[in-house]
């Protein structure tokens, strides 16, 4: 009994000292137990690691197997340990962007007409405190709303001098109560181009317009209809939708991987969660028709002379890469096309490389002429 207790022990205590190595020496400040500091981190994990090598020395060759059963018990502490940080704002990285970074930027939330009575648009409007005259529509994927995960793109939009309008489409977020529905949709971008220009620190500026996934589609058949719109990015826009459950799988294992993990820098996971759970779209037509009906190779067409740049993950299994190509085919100059090496779906957003591109993109073009 007493080897089973030092085995069990031991391995658990090794297994725990380890992670708690590594999330000190990657700041992962959202699993750290134990404070949020790198050195408080070390000290544990080091007399943890201690503790367990010495009880699992006297388990002899079986301490391999033990680790088997210690790593997964140390990690579920942990993520439950890090759970408790949902008492800590500095682990919300919404927080700024709903509150307003004194200093760097405001923001509120606003309300505009969508074109049929007594309806309403609805987003979150960031405006910096140095602001250059120009700003940025942006629509979200199906399943999440203006906030979800798009902390990094609004921190680069903002540093840049650039008024950021987060939507929450129809069936989403604050509008969750409207259906989605086809063609009621197509206001949407267009009458949020309109209440962005009306706007005292954009009034007489360039506005663009950036979609992810589904929003990537809305913004190229909303820039096709709509000349106002100066410049575009797309992340992961489909054409046509067609994912089996086998692309559904392939994208949930990549959560697993490092741009995932390093999310833990900058929020807990109670965090993390409460952006996600519970996002479940409204629609009022099933997604796959909806996209169908956007047209978004024929609305590429017309998007030219104005610019277009294309983002996709050469691993997406939910929107295959081809149909970035295919999209980016049926365009004029100027535009670019960027696969993201390493980058799915769920993890582009999180690419540094997609953040930098698309900060750059619309710096370039609807800034540079005010």
């Amino acid at each position: 009994m007493r080897m089973f207790f030092y085995g069990l022990g031991g391995s658990f205590l090794l297994a725990l000292g380890a992670l708690w190595l590594v999330i000190g020496h990657y700041e992962l400040r959202g699993l750290a137990p134990l404070g949020r500091g790198k050195g408080t981190s070390y000290l544990a994990g080091l007399a943890c690691a201690g503790l367990g090598a010495f009880a699992l020395f006297t388990v002899g060759p079986l301490a391999a197997l033990w680790l088997l059963v210690g790593l997964p018990l140390a990690a579920s502490l942990i993520l439950c340990l890090s759970v408790l940080a949902y008492r800590s704002p500095n682990l919300d990285p919404l927080v700024p962007f709903r509150d307003g970074l004194p200093g760097h930027w405001r923001s509120e939330q606003v309300s505009f007409p969508l074109g049929k009575e007594g309806v309403l648009g609805k987003g979150l409007l960031m405006v910096p405190k140095e602001s250059r005259g120009a700003g940025v529509v942006v629509a979200h994927g199906l399943g999440n709303d203006g906030e979800c995960f798009k902390w990094k793109l609004y921190g680069a939009l903002l540093g840049r001098g650039l008024a950021v309008l987060a939507l929450d489409l129809a069936g989403h977020g604050r509008r969750r109560d409207t259906p989605l529905r086809y063609p009621e949709v197509l206001s949407e971008i267009p009458a949020s181009v309109s209440y962005l220009a009306s706007r005292p620190e954009v009034r007489g500026g360039e506005i663009g317009a950036l979609g992810v996934s589904l929003g990537g589609a809305l913004a190229l058949r909303a820039a096709g209809d709509d000349e106002r719109i100066k410049a575009v990015v797309t992340l992961a826009a489909p054409h046509h939708l067609e994912v089996g459950r086998a692309g559904i799988i392939r994208e949930v294992l990549t959560l697993l991987s490092p741009p995932i993990l390093r999310l833990f820098r900058e929020a807990s996971l109670y965090h993390l969660l409460k952006v996600w759970v519970g996002k479940r779209p409204n629609l009022g037509m099933a997604a796959e028709e909806l996209v169908a009906k956007l047209e978004v190779l024929e609305a590429a067409r017309r998007i030219a002379p104005r610019p277009l740049l294309l983002i996709h993950g050469a691993e997406d299994h939910a929107i295959p890469p081809e149909q970035a190509e295919a999209i980016f085919r049926m365009t004029g100059e100027p535009k670019r096309l960027v696969k993201l090496v390493g980058q799915s779906h769920l993890t582009m957003l999180f690419s540094s490389q997609a953040v930098e591109a698309t900060a750059q993109w619309f710096e370039c073009y609807l800034t540079d002429s005010n």
